[in-house]
This record gives C-alpha cells, sequence and structure tokens, in this order.
C-alpha cells in the first residue's frame, strides 16, 4: 500500500501560549500550541494512507540555524491530532484514522508537524461511481523547549520603606484549627512598632 506525502510550504494558522518555566535545564519554556491540520479531499472506493507534512506560525524567539541540530535533538514535542468534521457526499461505509502524529523543528526554527492518515470508503454503490469524503482536523501540542532570554525576574510588588507584612488569624468556621495567613499585599500592609 502506497503512503502519499504532501507538503505545505506555508505555516499554518496557529494559537499558542507560552509559559516560563524554571528548568530542569536546559529548557526554560513550556508552551501549548493548536493549529488546523493539512489534508487534501479523499475521493475513491479504496483504502488511502497519507502523510502530510507542514509548519506552524509559531517561531522559537532568537533562533540561531547554525544550532538547529541542537534545538532538534533538545525540544521536545507532545502532540495530538483529532478530527473536527467529516463530510461525505454518499452512503458508504467509511473509515477516517489519524494513525500517527509527530512534532518537528524546521530549519527556520517553527515547530511543525507530520501527521499520517488512513481513509477508506467501502462498498459499492448502485448510483455512484465514486464516493468523496473531505474532513478537517486539529493538532494540539505541549512543547518543551529553550529560548535565550535576558529579561529580569519579575519584580517584587513595591512596598512602602519600613513597612512588615501583615499577619492574621482566622478563626476556623468549622472545628478547631486556626488559619494563619501572611500577606505582602501593599494594600493590606501594617506600619511596624514604633
Amino acid at each position: 500500500m502506497d503512503i502519499v506525502t504532501y507538503r505545505d510550504a506555508n505555516p499554518l494558522p496557529t494559537e499558542f501560549i507560552r509559559i516560563p518555566i524554571s528548568g530542569p535545564k536546559p529548557w526554560n519554556q513550556l508552551v501549548f500550541l493548536r493549529c488546523n491540520g493539512s489534508g487534501r479531499p479523499y475521493t475513491g472506493n479504496n483504502f488511502l494512507r497519507y502523510r502530510v507534512r507542514f509548519s506552524s506560525e509559531f517561531r522559537i524567539d532568537d533562533f540561531k540555524q547554525a544550532k538547529l541540530d541542537w534545538y532538534q535533538k533538545n525540544t521536545y514535542i507532545s502532540a495530538a491530532l483529532f478530527f473536527q468534521r467529516l463530510s461525505m457526499n454518499t452512503e458508504m461505509n467509511f473509515i477516517a484514522a489519524a494513525e500517527a502524529v509527530t512534532g518537528f523543528v524546521d530549519p527556520d526554527g517553527r515547530i511543525g508537524f507530520e501527521s499520517q492518515i488512513a481513509m477508506f470508503l467501502g462498498g459499492s454503490d448502485l448510483f455512484e461511481d465514486r464516493g468523496s469524503l473531505s474532513f478537517a482536523y486539529s493538532i494540539s501540542a505541549y512543547v518543551l523547549l529553550y529560548e535565550p532570554t535576558d529579561e529580569p525576574p519579575p519584580a517584587v510588588p513595591p512596598t512602602k520603606p519600613g513597612w512588615m507584612p501583615k499577619i492574621e488569624v482566622l478563626d476556623p468556621q468549622f472545628g478547631s484549627r486556626r488559619n494563619i495567613i501572611f500577606t505582602d499585599d501593599p494594600s493590606m500592609l501594617r506600619k511596624p512598632p514604633e
């Protein structure tokens, strides 16, 4: 059975969220991304397996192409493929299966995916020679990666000089255990004793 391979040259529209993390080293970013997959309509009364390779719009910040091998070895991608819509013009039996999805870093520093999908329209219809099946799918992925950064750590909330954190003891609503709250929220600080 042949596997037909398609490649999309343009990056596909992508939604993503960067989440800074503190390791394990060298990783400092966790990225969640989602994009619609690329595919071709299927026509025929036979089994077809095809592979689609495309890049997302997400690009690693400050990516250096000379370090592509390092990024490919040290970027971890966990991806899942799911069908959003199937549309047919026949009443034949059908199979639409997501067989595999793998992630990669392309030479431009974009996160890309290669998905393999199997399609089958079965039986023969007296009134139609060939049926057709079209579909849409999405890929969601978590990517653990390294992005160079020279940003300072987040600032400490501003406090007035000489003021101290407030300590509050709350009486329990149920039982006999007391709760203690420490805060450095500027609106809840108390002035130190003189």
